[in-house]
Parts: C-alpha cells; structure tokens; sequence
C-alpha cells in the first residue's frame, strides 16, 4: 500500500469520530444502478458456476429465481432498467 494511501487513511480514521464514513464511501449524489441483458446474463452466469455452501443454498435459489425473471422481462422488452 502506498504511503500517500496510508496517510490518506490515517487521516480519515482521525477524523472519523466526526463524520459517519470515510470520504470514498459518502457520496454527495445518489449512484444510478441500471441493468442491462449482457449484466444480468452474466450475473446468472456467476451464479450458475458458483460453489454454494448449505447455508446459503435458499437465498441462492432466491435470487437466481429473480434474477432469471428480471432477465425474461429484459429479453421481451429490450430495454435497460
């Protein structure tokens, strides 16, 4: 890790008693998520070839459910959302 890094985040750590989160974390602007087919085709993907352990087996399954019908809607409409 560089040293400007280190100072940068000795510094934020200093000041973190009087702001909530570090500067790379707040944002002054709402991040505008859109998806489009080739996002979800590949998030399906990962989660396709993922090793998935017991315990998260059902949201797994969850959210592939989602996704998958998410992706349909994008497929039929082609649009991004």
């Amino acid at each position: 890790m560089s040293s400007v890094i280190k100072e940068n985040m000795l510094k934020e750590m200093k000041e973190g008693e009087e702001q909530s989160s570090p500067s790379y974390i707040r944002q002054k602007q709402p991040i505008e998520l859109k998806l489009d087919i080739r996002d979800t085709e590949f998030l399906l993907r990962v989660i396709t070839n993922s090793a998935v352990g017991g315990g998260d087996i059902e949201q797994a399954y969850n959210t592939f459910v989602k996704l998958k019908h998410f992706h349909s809607v994008l497929l039929t409409k082609d649009i991004e959302v």
